[in-house]
């Protein structure tokens, strides 16, 4: 922890900024290749809060590896204590918001199921646990599309299908606007969808509804 901790103001800390902040691909990173997802996403979680910043430093880093990277440094760094809540929490959602990483949507819907504080900068509600839900099955339907890709989409929905159904028990027993608020939803998530594909240069189903929509027939 200690030399994780005494990295915080070297190039590593900086590198971590600068692919937290990668908007739109600013960096221009290649994209990397999905069938490779699995085994860097186990590296990162195997190793320290270090391993994660050493991985920062890769030359020929890609776009994928870049989201991993994100998502784990946050998580590590605060359970290491080089990062408080609000730090990790840029960080963990820098991979759902800005990678659009389908894994890191889904743990921000668990997070918000699970009533996180979210480092104080957003609320935990129904509504958004929903919305980070949606947004990884969209990733995800992307994904299956894609030769590599289609393993990733079996894991979203092996992981989530639980809290799935349970919006739509919900729906049915009138304790959420299940249906309701997909209607609403379905513009932005829809954009979404569209915005994953193209940072990732994935053809996008051309479905006009959701993926949760066609699989509960609403």
């Amino acid at each position: 922890m200690m030399a994780s901790v005494l990295m915080i103001g070297s190039a590593s800390a900086h590198r971590l900024e600068a692919l937290r902040d990668n908007v739109g691909n600013r960096l221009k990173l290649p994209v990397g290749d999905w069938g490779r997802y699995e085994g860097v996403q186990a590296k990162l979680r195997a190793g320290n809060f270090a391993a994660v910043q050493a991985y920062a430093q890769k030359p020929d880093l890609t776009l994928i590896e870049a989201g991993l990277v994100v998502y784990f440094a946050g998580s590590k760094g605060f359970a290491e204590g080089a990062y408080d809540a609000r730090t990790s929490f840029l960080f963990t959602r820098a991979a759902a918001d800005v990678y659009l990483d389908a894994q890191a949507n889904l743990n921000m819907a668990r997070l918000s199921q699970r009533g996180s504080d979210f480092g104080g900068l957003l609320k935990a509600s129904p509504e958004l646990t929903f919305l980070y839900l949606n947004r990884a099955w969209e990733a995800g339907s992307v994904l299956a599309e894609h030769p590599n890709g289609r393993a990733q989409w079996s894991l979203i929905v092996n992981a989530s299908l639980g809290l799935a159904d349970g919006f739509y028990a919900a729906g049915l027993n009138n304790e959420f606007p299940t249906q309701q608020t997909l209607r609403r939803l379905r513009p932005e998530l829809l954009k979404f969808r569209a915005a994953f594909g193209a940072l990732y240069g994935l053809q996008v189903p051309s479905a006009p509804t959701t993926v949760m929509e066609r699989h509960y027939d609403y």
